[in-house]
């Protein structure tokens, strides 16, 4: 138990049978020094790789969580609940039983991290598997890998979420991260048995403003972007591959003019304000067309983000 402010390290690997690591104070740094934690990975178990308790300005680097229901978990003080400003660097989160990484607050950064192999419990309850799940403003998500993140076959309705932001999460930034999964759907004889409904971004939750999907790599996924919020979702710059619907969202979508990265393996044309995908595999999967609100923004709109992104790096 950490419970000082300071840096800290793994000097060695470390086997655990219940919470490997858990902190409750702000303003730590652990470095795990290129170790690795290695946890449960039995159907059912509740435990943590790392946990950190009503703490904010914690930062976790250097290492690998392997098993665990849940590698890393950080929630933010319960009086101050967007306190954030958490950083996961260079971390490799594996074999998560429900959830690789959970992070609460604001401005918290992911970056450099790989997530593989989460989900597949088969916990009654367990719907939603997540690489990563972040509920707060003004987080940053770059130049991390997630793959094989699927939910359980036999959980009805459960999903595979790779990254998936909640909560107020204006200003929230997923960019240069790639999203593999192979294949699009896995065999239910499988040795996995996992759900093929898989999601590679998720933004959902009540804030309002603006979100960002830019540069990331996509394949294999059902769902590419999902944006099903209030707030303005900027989608440019990602590549596409073997995508049944691309983009949805409720609200406004704003694909950048002549941008060649946001093209999906299925056709997509536009008619007014509206885009409908045309691929035949889609229909057939879906048994309709996945319809999507899009608008085209000035240059001035993609100016003035882009000064933003420069801003926040």
């Amino acid at each position: 138990m950490i419970r000082s402010p300071g840096a800290y390290c793994l000097e060695s690997d470390l086997n655990a049978d219940a919470d490997a690591i858990v902190i409750r104070s702000d303003y730590v740094s652990l470095d795990l020094k290129g170790h690795r934690l290695n946890g449960p990975t039995t159907p059912g178990t509740q435990t943590f790789g790392i946990r950190v308790k009503d703490a904010s300005n914690v930062e976790i680097r250097n290492g690998t969580i392997a098993g665990f229901g849940i590698g890393v978990a950080i929630t933010a003080p319960k009086t101050q609940p967007q306190r954030g400003s958490n950083t996961l660097d260079n971390v490799a989160i594996v074999g998560s039983r429900l959830r690789g990484a959970s992070l609460a607050g604001d401005l918290n950064r992911v970056e450099n991290s790989q997530f593989r192999d989460i989900g597949g419990d088969s916990i009654p309850d367990v719907v939603h598997t997540h690489g990563l799940f972040i509920a707060g403003a003004g987080a940053l998500v770059r130049g991390n890998t997630f793959s094989e993140i699927r939910g359980s076959q036999e959980a009805p309705h459960a999903e595979g979420i790779a990254l998936a932001f909640s909560g107020d999460l204006n200003g929230s930034v997923a960019e240069n991260n790639v999203f593999e999964n192979t294949p699009l759907a896995q065999s239910v004889d499988g040795p996995k048995h996992r759900s093929p409904s898989t999601y590679a971004i998720w933004f959902g939750g009540s804030g309002a403003g603006t979100v960002v999907a830019k540069g990331n790599r996509i394949s294999n996924f059902v769902n590419g972007v999902i944006a099903d919020v209030h707030a303005t979702a900027f989608i440019f710059d990602n590549t596409m591959t073997n995508t049944v619907a691309p983009f949805s969202t409720r609200k406004k979508l704003r694909l950048q003019p002549g941008s060649a990265g946001d093209r999906p393996i299925g056709a997509v044309s536009t008619s007014g304000n509206r885009c409908v995908t045309t691929d035949p595999i889609v229909l057939s999967l879906s048994g309709r067309q996945p319809l999507l609100a899009c608008e085209t923004p000035d240059d001035v709109s993609f100016a003035a983000l882009e000064t933003g992104l420069a801003n926040q790096n």
